[in-house]
């Protein structure tokens, strides 16, 4: 979203009390303060002076009246919005759907995959080298996030490029390649999130009693076949809660990771835009709080029903591993 494009201000000429100064020709200006105005416009009592301004993201115009009227400030405002709006909306959705979607199955595999070499390992400190090295990502900021990506998209002084270059390849320009950033979103989301889904899975592994895999082991069981008729079994619960929880998240997108991750550009919005990113954005340029609080409700309602439709569904199928 570009933001605003063009801004009028104008006022009716019989509304208009006193006008201000253009300077005089003389030997103490140059000919650019000749074109210059000094003072304020006082407008006649009860007449407003106007702004207009079209935004050049979505077509919207808006109409103020600033001044005052009555002895009272006032602001009058017309918004006309694009018809295509909805539509796009309806693809913010979409997207977010989608998104997490791959995020919520991926993220769920993964970190079961991670937890599971995790506690095969047999020494303390393998243990907490390699969990600090996972959750490492996941204790950062997106800004700072944001900033090693940049160190390795950077166009003109990306490390990828770099090597690219070295290889007389042509370099990419990430920035404004919106076909390579829904991988590039899902890379990102797992090497963040990936250490605390692994840690949880972890600790709930750690927790089974050792017992059962003595007895496979006795009767020949394989590590695989221990992972799959013990430890996968007695991680139902765990992963059933999980993922009502981010099914609850479904129409939420992570800030950070669609609005930092980017770096604002303008050129992959058809990838990177969602409902809490133009939000943001329409909230910053157009100062909407209505509609951002409008689509808060919406994402928190949707949410709601997601969520107790999930546990109805687990409910009926596992009541034992049901949330409520």
């Amino acid at each position: 979203m570009g933001g605003i494009g063009q801004i009028v201000y104008y006022a009716l000429h019989r509304d208009v009390a006193k006008w201000p100064i253009r300077p005089k020709a003389g030997a103490d200006i140059t000919i650019e303060q000749m074109g210059e105005l000094s003072g304020n416009i006082e407008m006649k009592a009860g007449k407003a002076f106007h702004k207009l301004y079209i935004t050049d993201d979505e077509g919207k115009l808006d109409f103020e009246g600033v001044g005052e009227k009555d002895g009272k400030s006032f602001i009058v405002k017309l918004r006309v919005y694009n018809p295509g709006l909805q539509s796009k909306l309806l693809g913010f959705i979409n997207l977010v759907k989608n998104d997490n979607l791959v995020f919520i199955v991926l993220g769920t595999v993964l970190g079961i995959a991670v937890g599971i070499m995790l506690s095969e390992l047999r020494h303390k400190w393998e243990t907490k080298i390699f969990q600090t090295l996972i959750l490492l990502p996941y204790l950062l900021s997106w800004v700072i996030c944001a900033y090693i990506g940049y160190a390795f998209m950077s166009k003109e002084t990306g490390l990828i490029n770099g090597v690219l270059s070295s290889l007389g390849m042509a370099k990419i320009d990430w920035y404004n390649d919106a076909g390579k950033w829904p991988f590039i979103l899902t890379f990102v989301n797992l090497w963040k999130g990936i250490g605390y889904g692994s840690i949880v899975y972890m600790s709930t592994i750690i927790g089974i009693d050792r017992s059962l895999y003595e007895s496979a082991m006795v009767d020949g069981a394989s590590k695989w076949q221990q992972i799959v008729k013990i430890t996968l079994p007695l991680l139902k619960s765990t992963v059933i809660m999980m993922l009502i929880m981010s099914i609850g998240r479904m129409f939420y997108s992570d800030f950070g990771l669609f609005y930092q991750i980017p770096m604002n550009s303008g050129s992959i919005f058809s990838t990177t835009q969602t409902i809490d990113t133009y939000v943001y954005r329409a909230l910053m340029q157009q100062n909407d709080v209505g509609m951002s609080s409008a689509a808060g409700f919406y994402q928190s309602i949707v949410g709601f029903i997601l969520v107790l439709s999930a546990n109805m569904i687990v409910r009926k199928l596992s009541p034992d591993d049901a949330m409520f």
